[in-house]
């Protein structure tokens, strides 16, 4: 037999033995599936179900398992399908071992820390090789962890060097390395890995993290980026060192970080020689270390700019935004799996407080020191100490965050200098939108307290400035060695737009003193409520001791006393006095020019008194009656006053022209135009702005002025005068001011009725136009002084003669229209001689007219002249 032929009849054999022990298999498939259902058993504690099991030929001898779930404590695997490829030669030998495991389209549900960096139980699989194609690792809860995932693992053994390889994706998210893990009797005795990541959530690689760090990854958002390299020397001990970076959503400068984690044996972990770069020249050194789930770390980093610790500070924390400075950190932590504790050492210096883009408050050096901080993954709660180095006075910080989300901060000052409390002051106005202008000296007192929950926040303050001066800007300002004491509460909702203020509340208060029991302001369902309770200021004692107010209120004078209460549409600009309720007790309580004493009783907007005094610039007055500001009318009657109206009132706003009042004024004394009405009676209506007096009656000059109808309009010419008036037995010699009108002394009863339409003072014709009337002069003289018309009277060497006319009886009808005022008769009587004529004024003062004497001849006399030098001549 040749060697050919010996080599084709062996293969021959061969074939044919192949064939028979694959009619074998292909009747025993599920014997097969038995066997690996027995060995995946007793080495991993699940039991394998597949809905079909065939036999593949397609890559050798083996078996396709479709639609494939097996189900553990710590996973769950649920699989397209499973190739298992058979070793030739012990299936010959009628023993069934499993070379290749390719496991397709897998979706692999695992718990946190279910899969480590290393794993001794991988040598005693059954198998060979292990190839997961196109697989997703997911968490229990259905969140992706590796997508698209080719992991293999070959020459898996308890006495090889098997070799791993990894790549996952998705997105731009990408995991991928290589290693190896060299097995003695099952037990790893070394090995080493390279692992990539490239824009990595940071929640995907927690499964694969050790517990202790499970609840800070847990918080965080974000991306991993970077190399590692692996260092394997058995089961429990690996180290692994590298550099990576973490990206944040917000857009903050990516955090990398630097150093070696070693795990020397299990429930170990250490760290050292690591660095947190937070930016190119700020670093923090890190050491530290976990036993048993125990773990601590020290934190020290210096000269590191504010804004640089943005990417690790709290979520929903955006008050660092706007501060910038050095700071300096010293600081150990301590936690485990449910909780953290801790003590830090915090220092600012060249602190700055940016707001309304282009402004800074500086602040002074600050020095945070921790007594108590610890949390856990959901809340946290801290006591520390605030200073400044070389100032006085320390804070007191208790704050706390609740598993709820709900934020406390509450703050103590004690005995805290102006250089340390006045800037830290300032931040909280610009941080509430408020204008940071507090100027101050001395040392103050007080307690702080910051809810937030949410966008909800809520302010509370204690202050005790007594012995500090305080000043803020134009609106307030008081000495120090004053009483400065006050509760109070801010409620508002804050974002990034702003702040909508909701409730404002003040509590024991005082100033001086001035003292306030309870204020609340309050805004909710579209109405705005205040309430003031025994509020007691006495404003002159106020401005002895130099304490300033702002505007309106620094103008007022006297005592006011009292409470009141109001509730008001928010957009109804006097809502709040239309709806107002309470009690005011007054004492020459109001300004430079009026002041009024007595009890205010305010219902619905409807203020009342039996009897108010007023004083001021035009007089004291007394009255009684109510203003109602909710219909905008009024009932008042004037009791008593004696009014200088010399200088007239100002012309009302637009609140005084919507307003109708109507009363009586009783036995009222008012001296206008240098003239004194007395006794002055009328009843009276005010309405858009005018007055009218109806039934007047009144006292002047030795006789009386009387009137059914006369309107008063305050404007800006004077006070205009509309009406019809009666004036009897009024002494012509008892009127003040005639003189600089005539130029001449004038004696005489007058009886006039008159029709008023003009403005005084202004007495020019040209103001009051349409006015007429008649006028009746009994006894009377006129006399003046003559014009100065020689050279000897101009130079004052000689005095002009002196005019003196006396009549009887001198009666006149008069019109103003025009320019000219018109006299359509004239009748005097002078002795027994009679005379009738008529004359005109011009608005220059220029006299023309004539007049006949009543007698036989009816002699006649031209009337001429200039003001205020009026003739009469014969005429010819």
């Amino acid at each position: 037999m040749t060697k050919g032929l010996r080599r084709i009849l062996f293969a021959g054999a061969a074939l044919v033995s192949l064939a028979v022990a694959l009619f074998w298999v292909r009747l025993d498939v599920q014997e097969v599936k038995a066997h690996l259902d027995r060995e995946l058993t007793r080495f991993t504690d699940v039991k394998l179900q597949a809905e079909q099991t065939s036999l593949s030929l397609l890559h050798g001898i083996g078996l396709r398992l479709d639609r494939v779930s097996f189900k553990h404590p710590q996973y769950e695997i649920a699989a397209g399908h499973i190739s298992i490829t058979i070793r030739l030669l012990p299936l010959l030998l009628g023993k069934v071992e499993v070379d290749t495991l390719d496991i397709h389209d897998a979706l692999i549900k695992i718990r946190p820390g279910s899969m480590q960096l290393t794993s001794g139980s991988i040598s005693a699989l059954p198998v060979e090789r292990i190839h997961l194609i196109r697989s997703t690792i997911q968490t229990m809860d259905g969140k992706d962890i590796l997508n698209n995932l080719h992991l293999e693992l070959r020459d898996i053994g308890p006495n090889s060097e098997t070799l791993w390889e990894i790549q996952a994706q998705q997105d731009k998210q990408s995991i991928s390395g290589h290693g190896s893990l060299s097995f003695a009797s099952g037990e790893i005795k070394g090995g080493f890995g390279k692992l990539k990541f490239d824009q990595v959530a940071l929640a995907r690689i927690q499964p694969f993290t050790p517990k202790a760090v499970h609840a800070f990854i847990s918080q965080k958002n974000g991306a991993l980026s970077g190399a590692l390299t692996l260092d394997i020397i058995k089961n429990s001990d690996w180290a692994v060192f590298g550099e990576l970076e973490l990206s944040s959503d917000d857009k903050e400068e990516p955090v990398r970080l630097r150093g070696k984690l070693r795990h020397p044996d299990e429930d170990q972990l250490n760290w050292h020689d690591s660095f947190i770069h937070l930016s190119d020249s700020a670093v923090i050194a890190i050491n530290g270390q976990c036993l048993q789930n125990q773990c601590s770390t020290r934190l020290q980093a210096g000269n590191i700019e504010l804004q640089t610790w943005s990417p690790v500070m709290p979520a929903g924390v955006k008050f660092h935004q706007q501060l910038f400075g050095s700071t300096k950190l010293d600081a150990n932590i301590r936690w485990n799996h449910e909780a953290w504790q801790g003590e830090i050492g915090f220092n600012l210096k060249q602190g700055r407080f940016h707001y309304n883009d282009d402004q800074e408050i500086a602040l002074p050096e600050l020095q945070l020191t921790t007594g108590k901080l610890n949390g856990n993954a959901s809340s946290w709660q801290a006591e520390a100490t605030l200073t400044s180095p070389g100032i006085g006075g320390s804070m007191q910080i208790t704050s706390s965050q609740q598993t709820s989300g709900l934020k406390k901060m509450f703050i103590v000052a004690e005995q805290v200098e102006s250089r340390f409390w006045q800037p830290l002051s300032n931040v909280l106005l610009a941080s509430l939108d408020a204008r940071p202008d507090i100027k101050a000296s001395g040392i103050i007192n007080g307690e702080l307290q910051l809810v937030q929950n949410g966008n909800a926040k809520k302010l509370g303050l204690k202050v005790d400035a007594g012995s500090a001066l305080v000043a803020y800007g134009e609106l307030f300002a008081k000495p120090a060695k004053t009483a400065a004491l006050c509760q109070a509460e801010i409620s508002w909702d804050g974002n990034d737009h702003g702040n909508q203020f909701k409730a404002i509340a003040l509590h024991d208060c005082q100033l001086g003193d001035a003292t306030l029991q309870q204020l609340k302001w309050l805004k909710k369902s579209k109405r705005q409520s205040l309430q003031i309770s025994h509020v007691a200021v006495n404003f002159d004692q106020l401005k002895a001791r130099s304490i300033r107010m702002t505007g309106q209120l620094n103008s007022f004078r006297g005592i006011v006393k009292g409470s009141s209460s109001s509730s008001w549409p928010e957009n109804s600009e006097q809502g709040w006095l239309q709806q107002m309720n309470g009690n005011w007790q007054l004492q020459n309580f109001g300004s430079e020019t009026w002041n009024a004493s007595g009890a205010v009783a305010v219902s619905e907007g409807r203020l009342s008194s039996h009897r108010l005094r007023l004083d001021g610039i035009h007089g004291p007055a007394e009255i009684k009656g109510y203003l109602s500001f909710a219909d905008q009318r009024g009932e008042i009657d004037l009791l008593s006053a004696h009014l200088d109206l010399n200088r007239l009132p100002a012309p009302p706003g637009q609140a005084g022209d919507k307003m109708v009042i109507s009363g009586s004024i009783q036995q009222v004394n008012v001296n206008l135009l240098q003239n004194d009405w007395q006794e002055l009676n009328a009843a009276y209506v005010w309405k858009a702005g005018k007055l009218r007096l109806k039934d007047l009656k009144a006292a002047f000059a030795g006789g009386e002025i009387t009137s059914r109808s006369l309107v008063l309009q305050p404007n800006k010419k004077g006070l205009g005068l509309h009406g019809k008036v009666r004036f009897r037995d009024v002494q012509l010699e008892q009127i003040q001011g005639i003189f600089p009108v005539l130029q001449a002394e004038v004696k005489g009863t007058l009886h006039a009725n008159l029709e008023l339409h003009g403005n005084i003072p202004d007495l020019h014709s040209a103001q009051w136009q349409q006015t007429n009337g008649d006028i009746l002069i009994y006894s009377g003289e006129w006399k003046q002084q003559g014009k100065a018309e020689s050279l000897t009277e101009m130079l004052g060497f000689k005095t002009p003669e002196t005019r003196l006319h006396a009549f009887k009886k001198l009666e006149s009808r008069f019109r103003i229209a025009g320019k000219d005022t018109t006299f359509s008769f004239i009748k005097l009587q002078q002795q027994d001689d009679f005379y009738r004529g008529s004359a005109k004024i011009s608005a220059e003062g220029k006299l023309a007219g004539r007049v006949e004497q009543q007698n036989d001849a009816h002699t006649s006399y031209t009337l001429f002249g200039a003001w205020p030098f009026y003739y009469w001549q014969l005429t010819q």
